[in-house]
């Protein structure tokens, strides 16, 4: 219930809430028919993994940007409309990517994110990065942190959904992102 009030709560108001029910066994698809709100719709699939489920509302979104949340997860009010402001001033960036705080203390990662050269505003991967910093840049395209264009996720064909595999599967979509296109960041925790 936290991540869809964090969307519902957002500034940026003109969207559509899809929540996918991969095969939950609680009351969370009740929890989410009970919200009352227009801008939500509720698709339900057998489990197939959250690669799966993120495609599935891929294919049904009906905006130019989308972003994935995942259910333990909440955006701060403020991040969409960071986002859309960033993406329609920056029409070269292929994504907005926010930095997140880890926990229930949550603690800010904007310090170590700056120290890798996360300042802020339109990014690229800088030419022969190591991989460990390689790593470093596709970790911290999580997504719950990043809204980007919704055609240039489809194109690449979205997530990994092969084999209900429940970890990584957004791995190797950042990593082509990252590879291809600039990135819009913000350092600081909006999630």
């Amino acid at each position: 219930a936290a991540a869809t009030t964090s969307v519902l709560r957002q500034t940026f108001a003109d969207l559509e809430l899809i929540v996918v029910d991969d095969g939950s066994t609680d009351n969370s698809a009740s929890v989410v028919r009970g919200l009352g709100d227009s801008r939500v719709r509720l698709l339900a699939q057998p489990n197939a993994g959250p690669g799966a489920a993120r495609n599935r509302g891929l294919a049904d979104a009906a905006g130019a940007y989308v972003a994935f949340l995942d259910a333990d997860d909440e955006w701060e009010p403020e991040f969409l409309q960071l986002a859309v402001m960033a993406l329609d001033g920056h029409p070269e960036c292929a994504a907005w990517v926010a930095g997140h705080a880890l926990g229930p203390e949550r603690v800010s990662q904007a310090r170590r994110n700056r120290r890798m050269g996360l300042t802020g505003g339109p990014w690229r991967l800088p030419h022969r990065t190591p991989p460990k910093a390689l790593k470093f840049y596709v970790d911290f395209c999580h997504s719950s942190c990043v809204v980007a264009r919704a055609p240039l996720i489809r194109r690449y064909g979205g997530y990994y959904d092969r084999d209900r595999t429940t970890y990584g599967e957004d791995t190797y979509l950042w990593l082509i992102v990252l590879m291809n296109h600039a990135l819009y960041v913000d350092p600081d925790p909006r999630v």
